[in-house]
């Protein structure tokens, strides 16, 4: 459960703070964020004590009202509860600035940012009109196929509606047939599913024959929850799929990419850790923060994920401290700066023309030779843990931008826009 693994995310970055803080000092490089030891700072600190969790939890906020609590009589009190439109008409009275942090749903796709819009209440990142392009790839793709000749692209798509998965989940001449004619149309041999209205990897997977596409639309169309792990043709860890049974899903052909590994000290001869990156391919899959103005907004250092598993980066990779390896930014033997900056420069293309602002992040496959880009996905509102590397993107620039300073200019820049 993400609420339970991710109760530490807090004390990661604050160990990565205070990492980068001692580099400054020593005159050393950047680090990495590593996984906290649970008996460093992590969940079982709170409870190696005597005293009370309430207590323990209370030392630990430097201002608990920060998160909602107050401490009278030594007693926990939450704060005072509303619903949304109590909220947004307090924001209002207050001329407070909103700070949206949620990530997917209708907390990304526009209908939060509406309500805040109609009674004019400023808030972070985008508008409603970029949110909700942003969360329909279609519409998405469409808006990046402009771009073609800017070095950017979207991989050409097809749609697929419940009842095209209903056909190819009872008929196995109909899945056959579909296959051939998506493989066809798209030009590939492989294919990459998931649902058009959905982010990160929900629902997302690689299909690689009429097969695949049967096990795939039976699991959406009997509403289960996921695919089990290694249902499909190739090894794959468990696919988590939307509730949404009726929204409709694209397909797209699937870009391979360069394996890039860690080898560690065991795996073969030698001592400690190399970078290892095999196959033909010349692209790497990247994700990249971006902050700013509207039109002004600026590409941090991107990273590359090593996937531990299966072809498909998972929930737990993106979003789970301590499960995948971040590289930020990649090393200069996987891509040159020159490259680097190209692509910074092609991402803030794209930020631009989708009318992002505030804070957001680019998912994309990136040419090691060429900066040619195909985006995968645009996040109007990131996740905000450790494992989403926005923090290890900012404070990988020059000079670091910390956390506190990468929240104020978010907010900075809510504040200053006409509400």
């Amino acid at each position: 459960e993400f609420r339970r693994v991710l109760f530490h995310t807090v004390e990661e970055v604050d160990k990565f703070c205070e990492d980068r803080s001692e580099e400054g000092r020593n005159g050393s490089q950047h680090g990495t964020l590593r996984p906290l030891d649970e008996n460093e700072m992590g969940v079982s600190a709170y409870f190696a004590t005597d005293r009370g969790l309430e207590d323990v939890l209370y030392d630990r906020l430097e201002d608990a009202e920060l998160v909602g609590l107050q401490k009278l009589n030594s007693r926990w009190k939450n704060s005072e509860k509303f619903n949304v439109a109590s909220f947004v008409e307090e924001a209002k009275q207050e001329n407070a600035v909103v700070f949206l942090a949620m990530h997917g749903g209708v907390g990304e796709d526009g209908t939060i940012q509406r309500l805040l819009e109609q009674r004019g209440v400023r808030f972070t990142g985008s508008s409603s009109s970029a949110c909700q392009v942003c969360m329909d790839k279609m519409f998405t793709a469409e808006l990046i196929g402009r771009l073609a000749a800017e070095g950017v692209k979207a991989a050409p798509k097809k749609a697929l509606y419940y009842n095209n998965l209903l056909a190819n989940s009872e008929c196995g001449q109909c899945a056959d047939e579909s296959w051939t004619n998506l493989v066809g149309q798209l030009d590939a041999q492989s294919l990459c599913i998931k649902p058009c209205g959905d982010g990160c990897s929900t629902g997302v997977a690689k299909l690689n024959g009429p097969g695949d596409l049967r096990v795939y639309s039976r699991a959406v169309t009997e509403n289960d929850q996921e695919i089990r792990g290694n249902a499909l043709s190739e090894p794959h860890p468990p696919v988590a799929l939307p509730e949404n049974a009726f929204c409709p899903f694209i397909i797209e052909p699937f870009v391979e990419t360069a394996e890039v590994r860690i080898r560690r000290a065991g795996d073969g001869e030698g001592d400690g850790e190399e970078l290892l990156m095999a196959g033909d391919s010349k692209w790497i899959e990247v994700t990249v923060g971006l902050v700013g103005r509207q039109g002004q907004m600026r590409a941090l250092q991107p990273s590359i994920t090593i996937r531990e598993f299966g072809s498909i980066l998972t929930l737990e990779e993106k979003f789970q401290g301590g499960t995948g390896i971040n590289l930020t930014p990649p090393p200069q033997d996987v891509v040159s700066g020159a490259c680097i900056k190209t692509a910074q420069m092609r991402l803030e293309l794209v930020a631009a023309s989708l009318g992002l602002s505030g804070f957001a992040r680019i998912d994309a496959f990136l040419h090691t030779d060429t900066a040619e880009l195909i985006i995968i996905e645009v996040n109007s509102i990131p996740g905000l843990t450790p494992s989403t590397v926005l923090f290890q993107q900012a404070m990988a620039e020059e000079p670091a931008i910390f956390p506190e300073q990468f929240f104020r200019m978010i907010v900075d820049t809510a504040a200053a826009s006409d509400p």
